[in-house]
């Protein structure tokens, strides 16, 4: 199991931040998608396609990139994130944690010679406690968030996992954007909204399955307290494999 798996590779965008693996050694990971969600905020506006390599030590020391097709942060209207985390992950005692940063690169922002203030590029710290099946933790950005504003923000989230079967899992998450500053924000991401806000909340419920195979098909609903938000499905493949 590794970080961005977890993370983004869910496709509900639950930004479930734990350790990267639980094995020493590389892996990789490529999966499609009927909409990236991040945050409880459509990223693609359609199909998008995804992949990422990890490396994880024995000693809780992890590295990795992860990249999907998305369909904004470009003159031309689609392009990629390419996202490159490392962190340090582990156990004391039954409790669960993890440490670590996040860079969130639009190269295609830079490649139209687009210099937006703030940018879509981002960096974040981020932490998390596990307890048995329960994870809490937030992210916490240092300048730029996604083009939004270039004040800090805080991502709190909460989110658990019961097996409901022998491969199938009940995934649930819930979490709260605040932004330091008020900004104009609606469903899509995008900026103009009225009236702005200075925090949502985003929620999910969705069951994934993990096959022998690699396979990880999954079904999610996804909303936010967004005015003008309605609950949407999604549906995603991902298969995983060790290097």
């Amino acid at each position: 199991m590794n970080f961005k798996r977890l993370m983004v590779g869910s496709l509900i965008g639950a930004a479930t931040l734990t350790s990267s693996a639980a094995f020493a050694g590389g892996s990789g990971n490529v999966g499609v998608t009927s909409e990236y969600f991040f945050r409880g905020l459509a990223q693609s506006g359609g199909a998008a396609v995804n992949g990422g390599l990890d490396y994880a030590s024995d000693s809780g020391f992890y590295a990795g990139t992860w990249a999907s097709t998305i369909n904004f942060a470009s003159a031309e209207g689609s392009g990629a994130e390419v996202d490159f985390y490392a962190g340090f992950g582990g156990e004391a005692g039954s409790i669960a944690y993890d440490l670590g940063a996040i860079y969130y690169l639009y190269s295609e922002e830079e490649e139209a010679d687009a210099d937006p203030d703030p940018s879509n590029n981002t960096f974040e710290v981020y932490g998390s406690l596990g307890f048995g099946p329960l994870t809490l933790g937030l992210a916490y950005s240092l300048a730029d968030y996604f083009a939004l504003t270039d004040e800090e923000v805080i991502y709190y989230y909460a989110d658990a996992s019961f097996p409901v079967g022998e491969k199938v899992s009940l995934d649930l998450h819930v979490g709260m954007t605040s932004f330091d500053d008020d900004v104009a924000l609606n469903p899509t991401g995008d900026l103009g909204a009225d009236p702005t806000i200075d925090e949502y909340v985003d929620y999910s419920v969705g069951l994934s399955v993990s096959l022998e195979s690699g396979f990880s098909p999954s079904f999610a609903l996804v909303g936010t307290d967004l005015d003008g938000d309605d609950l949407q499905a999604v549906v995603s493949l991902g298969y995983g494999f060790d290097l």
